[in-house]
């Protein structure tokens, strides 16, 4: 319970989340059977931390939220980071997501006709319309955006397994980690590690790859394996600098 009121309060930007979720969070001090001092100081002994977090205007967030559980469709202002470029998209809401300290809005984009992720920090401004959002079955959504790795888990793109060996050392923290739901993975015989993930855009995957340095390599994927020495080149000429 303290774990669980650690989180909700770790999610929250500008206390937007507090406000609609304040009967919950007094509902679980409640039910630790403590008085408002004593609760206090157990909250204290319970530590989230979270990283890198982008935060996303009140109002936008709010707006969203209330977009999706409105079933009404969004006119967003987007600002797209990989070509710099700002466009105007129309979308049903389907579905908010808080991933690695970062809010995403799954919708059905009107202009592209198809699924999109958006990130929340992105959106440059955003206004509710009166049309009735499209509606999409969970099933689809999650195949549609969760098959691959990661935040960039679909957008349609064909999705491959990539095979990683850790060394040894390594292989004692990453033998109890979760890369993906669906990995597979096996000791092997001298103490390595080998672990498969399923992936459609090698983005996130290779800095999670470079993350671990030395210790681990990419074997059988030549694209993903020469994504990642092209990476290491690059960062190595730069300390050569």
């Amino acid at each position: 319970l303290l774990t669980m009121h650690q989180l909700l309060a770790s999610l929250d930007d500008d206390g937007v989340l507090a406000r609609h979720l304040q009967p919950l969070m007094e509902k679980l001090q409640g039910m630790l059977g403590t008085d408002d001092t004593a609760a206090r100081e157990l909250m204290r002994r319970v530590k989230v931390i979270g990283t890198a977090r982008r935060r996303v205007p009140s109002r936008h967030f709010e707006l969203l939220g209330g977009a999706l559980m409105q079933r009404r469709r969004l006119q967003l202002r987007y600002f797209k980071r990989s070509d710099r470029s700002t466009s105007e998209r129309e979308v049903s809401p389907q579905r908010l997501i808080n991933y690695r300290s970062t809010w995403y809005l799954d919708a059905w984009c009107h202009a592209s006709d198809g699924l999109r992720r958006f990130a929340l920090d992105a959106i440059r401004d955003a206004a509710l319309l009166e049309t009735k959002a499209k509606p999409v079955a969970l099933r689809e959504l999650e195949a549609a955006l969760d098959a691959g790795y990661g935040i960039y888990g679909g957008r349609d793109a064909k999705v491959q397994w990539a095979t990683l060996v850790f060394d040894a050392e390594a292989a004692l923290w990453v033998a109890n980690e979760e890369w993906h739901p669906q990995q597979r993975a096996r000791w092997l015989a001298d103490g390595r590690y080998e672990l498969q993930v399923p992936y459609s855009d090698p983005t996130e995957l290779t800095m999670d790859i470079l993350r671990h340095g030395d210790s681990v390599v990419v074997t059988g994927d030549k694209a993903l394996a020469a994504a990642v020495r092209a990476r290491l080149g690059s960062a190595l000429a730069r300390y050569a600098r």
